[in-house]
Formats: C-alpha cells, sequence, structure tokens
C-alpha cells in the first residue's frame, strides 16, 4: 500500500504499549491459521486503519504525513 516507515514503527510501538489489549493495533492477526497469510499481507491497511479511527493526535500526526505516499502509491498502481 505504500505506507510510511514512520507510521509502520508508530503502530509497532502502540503495539508494545498494548499487547493483546483492545487497543492493541496487532488484535487483526488473531484468527484462524488458514486466513492468517491474508491477514499478513494487509498490516499496513490494519495500521493505516488504526491510525486514522485512534484518538491519540500523534497518530493523526504519523498518518497525515503518511497519506501522501498511500496516495501516490494508490494511484501507481491503477496507472500501471
Amino acid at each position: 500500500m505504500g505506507t510510511t516507515l514512520e507510521l509502520c514503527r508508530y503502530s509497532h510501538m502502540m503495539h508494545h504499549r498494548f499487547t493483546n489489549d483492545p487497543q492493541d493495533p496487532d488484535n487483526y492477526i488473531h484468527g484462524s491459521w488458514l486466513t492468517l497469510p491474508l491477514r499478513w499481507m494487509r498490516f499496513d491497511f490494519s495500521y493505516a486503519w488504526y491510525n486514522l479511527t485512534n484518538n491519540d493526535p500523534r497518530s493523526r500526526k504519523v498518518m497525515l504525513r503518511a497519506l501522501p505516499n498511500m496516495i501516490a502509491t494508490a494511484l501507481e498502481v491503477r496507472a500501471g
């Protein structure tokens, strides 16, 4: 999806802060082992969604900086 390293880093640090808590951004990974590869392939979407729906102002700041990169990647994929 073309997220930034900053977005992944922030979400990963939130995972360490809230491990196995409802606020853990990695909660999406739990489920059937049959769908595990599909969940792994969309971790950037899940991190982006976490940052969009999180009320933390730092989260929004990180997301705003990542959005141009994500939009450019989406447009490139469609044009390609």
